[in-house]
């Protein structure tokens, strides 16, 4: 197992910012209003994103952080 390395309010910013991108992508692809609506290869890099984001806040760590040596717990 990793070690944790994403502190509380990282954790936040990437849990809402997360959702959001998975939220618009899934909007601009389904077409529920005109006023969002991107490419699907914009829709698929804001879906993987956003699902990145979510799966390392939800696990308080990230992998890139480790490489870098980056910490943001207090």
């Amino acid at each position: 197992m990793m070690e944790k390395n994403v502190g509380n309010m990282d954790r936040i910013v990437r849990l809402v910012l997360g959702v959001l991108l998975v939220a618009l992508a899934a909007v601009s692809y389904f077409g529920v209003t005109e006023m969002v609506s991107f490419g699907m290869e914009i829709n698929a890099v804001a879906a993987v994103v956003g699902v990145v984001l979510v799966v390392t806040g939800f696990l308080k760590t990230c992998p890139l952080y480790s490489v870098v040596g980056f910490d943001t717990r207090e």
